[in-house]
């Protein structure tokens, strides 16, 4: 079973681990066969991939970088395993005239393993409207 806080909890060292740019520090929150689809880079197959091509193409060009969790949303069987969940998230990204906000919400799959939580699936996308990171790669 997976209760709100644990996803909470979840959430939270992640959202630090995006701050930090601690791109190791993130990589055990998800599997290593993770899905992923994301603001810069459509489609990924594995951590090795989500990383070099989501992670480390935006997380170094935002900050203040925060999960909205009163508009966290858990989908799933009380006793089930695994859960989806839907949340929105604020940052702050970098543009040559300064700093912009960017708003946008992320749909996780998180399964419980012996370890704790893990990602299998994430599925972050920005508010209608609002550019992508500048100067992050369209891959």
């Amino acid at each position: 079973m997976i209760h709100r806080q644990e996803i909470e909890a979840w959430l939270s060292m992640w959202q630090r681990f995006i701050q930090e740019t601690a791109y190791e520090a993130a990589r055990p929150l998800f599997a290593d066969g993770v899905v992923a689809f994301g603001t810069v880079t459509g489609y990924m197959h594995g951590l090795a991939d989500l990383e070099s091509r989501q992670w480390r193409q935006v997380w170094h060009r935002i900050k203040d970088f925060a999960f909205e969790t009163e508009s966290l949303t858990v989908f799933g069987e009380p006793s089930s395993d695994i859960v989806t969940i839907a949340c929105l998230w604020r940052s702050l990204g970098q543009a040559p005239e300064g700093w912009y906000k960017r708003r946008g919400r992320v749909s996780l799959v998180l399964r419980k393993t012996d370890n704790g939580l893990q990602c299998i699936h994430s599925h972050f996308s920005m508010e209608p409207g609002i550019p992508a990171v500048a100067g992050a790669a369209e891959m």
